[in-house]
Order: structure tokens, then sequence, then C-alpha cells
């Protein structure tokens, strides 16, 4: 179970003016509080990671790797208060995560790939909401009425159980290319092999059978979402799109699942990895 780069990428969304304690992401990304200071510890872009926001529960500044002193500094030009090397409640930062979902991410090449496409598309129009460049993925599995203890269930009892996923899918790069939509408003990139196809619906069963989960009533249909539209779209820009898409290859490594989740204003948070043999 991995979560250290997706731990520092949720250290940037800490509002300017509040703290988040150890205990809280430890609940998060379901490791002890010890091993959220270990992994924070270890932090070399603290600029870019802010891990000077994480604090103890009791409001205490506890360790920073730029020694106390300097994380009372950076805490104190946020606008934070501290008396007596404590800071008081409201200072904290709780938000709630909803809408948890399970999905293979896009990587490496393919994810750059994808970024650089938003940027030629956006050149074609502004009115296209394009997928966040920064977790394209192919989703497996949403829980709708999730918590955040039930979905401390669901990410254990798939760590206990990988290893009984079928393995069809496993380290086999898949190609999307096949351009297609749902209902004529989202548009994605999926494989046309039936082969592939049956894949992803055996290991989605299979998914499934583990936690004891009903099939959902949605469409199962493997796709990579590339952008979202109004009510109307003009038919020679898609075409043009279609033309930009062809320049690129997107190929999907199936090695790992990402658990996801959104929180207030931020959708398609990265929480935990669990890496598939």
């Amino acid at each position: 179970m991995q979560v250290n780069q997706n731990l520092y990428e949720f250290l940037k969304l800490i509002p300017k003016n509040r703290v988040i304690s150890y205990k809280f992401l430890s609940k998060i990304f379901l490791k002890h509080p010890r091993n959220i200071a270990q992994i924070l510890s270890q932090n070399k872009q603290q600029e870019l990671y802010p891990c000077y926001k994480v604090v103890s529960a009791d409001g205490t500044l506890w360790g920073y790797n730029l020694w106390i002193d300097a994380k009372r500094q950076k805490l104190l030009s946020d606008g934070i208060v501290i008396n007596d090397d404590k800071i008081d409640e409201a200072y904290f930062w709780k938000p709630k995560l909803y809408n948890f979902f399970v999905a293979f991410p896009l990587e490496w090449y393919a994810l750059e790939n994808f970024a650089e496409l938003k940027e030629q598309i956006s050149k074609l129009s502004d009115a296209i909401n394009f997928q966040n460049i920064k977790t394209p993925h192919i989703t497996l599995r949403f829980f709708w009425s999730l918590d955040l203890l039930k979905f401390r269930d669901i990410v254990l009892n798939t760590l206990s159980n990988v290893e009984i996923l079928p393995k069809t899918l496993v380290n086999k790069p898949i190609k999307l290319s096949e351009f297609g939509n749902f209902f004529d408003k989202v548009y994605f990139l999926t494989n046309k092999s039936q082969s592939i196809w049956n894949d992803f619906e055996l290991f989605y069963h299979a998914f499934n059978k583990t936690h004891d989960l009903p099939t959902e009533d949605r469409w199962f249909k493997p796709h990579l979402t590339l952008f979202r539209v109004g009510e109307w779209v003009d038919q020679k820009l898609l075409e043009e799109i279609q033309i930009l898409i062809s320049w690129y290859d997107f190929f999907i490594n199936i090695n790992k699942l990402r658990f996801y989740c959104a929180l207030e204003w931020f959708n398609q948070i990265p929480l935990i990895d669990l890496i598939l043999l």
C-alpha cells in the first residue's frame, strides 16, 4: 500500500490559514500518525509540499525537518496564531471526504500526453470541460454512500485479497484509441477489443465479489474520460478534436489500483495505491 506522493499532493490543498493533524491524515491515508510523520520527514521540497502545516492533534507543533523555529515562522506568516507553542482548534482543517471510487490511473508518458492534449484542445475552444489533467483514469467502481470508516474496510479488504484478483489485465499495456461518448456529453477513449472488455468485466466482478458488492446499475464500460460538453457542441469542432487525438498515443499499464475521493471543492483526490503483481 503506497501513499507517499498522494500524501504530498494532499498537503497542497490545505488552505493558507489552516493546519491539519497527523491523526486526521492517518485516518485518510490509513497509516499510523508516526508513519505519516516519517513520510513527511523525507520531504525534500518543502516549498512545494507544505508539511509545516501538519501538527499534533492537540495543537502542539511537534516535528519538522527544517526545525521547529522554521515551522513556527511559516505558520505565523500564514496568519495562524500560536499561543504557548500550541495552535487553537479553530485553525484545524477537517474537510469532509465523499464520492470514494477506485480506478486504474493513467501514468508517466501517457499522463504527459494527456496534459498536452488538453492544451491543444483548449486552443480550439474554451467551452469544453476537460478532465483533470492530474487524475485521468479508468474507473473500476464508485462507492456512492461510503464513509471514511467503510472506505478503510474496503481498502484493507482489497489489500488482503489482491492476490486472488484476476491477472489477465495485470502489467498488460492497453492502447486507448477508440473515440466515443455517452449521451453526446461525455467524450472518452477506450479499447475496441472484445477480449480486453471481457478482461475488465472479469476483474470488475471479481473485485465486487471480494467485498460482497452488487453489480452497479450503471452500464460498465471501461473508458478514459477526456472532456464533457454542454447541451450542444459543433460537429466540426469534434472532428478537429479527433484529429488532435490521433496525434497522441495513450497506453495504460494495469499495474495498480488507486483509491480516490472528493472533498469540499476538490474532486478526484488520489489517496492510496495498491500494487497489482
